[in-house]
């Protein structure tokens, strides 16, 4: 996930709420939120098969990923 990093900076910079990454190599996803100073705050990992749980967020919806499809 680490590879992603410098696709984050942009967004950070703009206030970009929410950013989701989804890895289909390694079968996880990443949240990044509370953007703030240039940088993200609070990151979640969640493996595929879990749910990506954004009811507290401005977009208010669990996101289900046992379908998500793996490389």
């Amino acid at each position: 996930m680490e590879r992603h990093d410098d696709r984050r900076r942009p967004r950070q910079a703009a206030g970009v709420p929410l950013l989701l990454i989804v890895d289909p190599y390694v079968g996880r996803c990443l949240l990044h939120s509370e953007p703030k100073d240039g940088g993200y705050h609070k990151k979640l990992v969640v493996d595929f098969g879990l749910d990506v749980d954004l009811t507290d967020t401005s977009m208010d919806l669990v996101l289900k990923t046992d379908a998500f499809p793996r490389d």
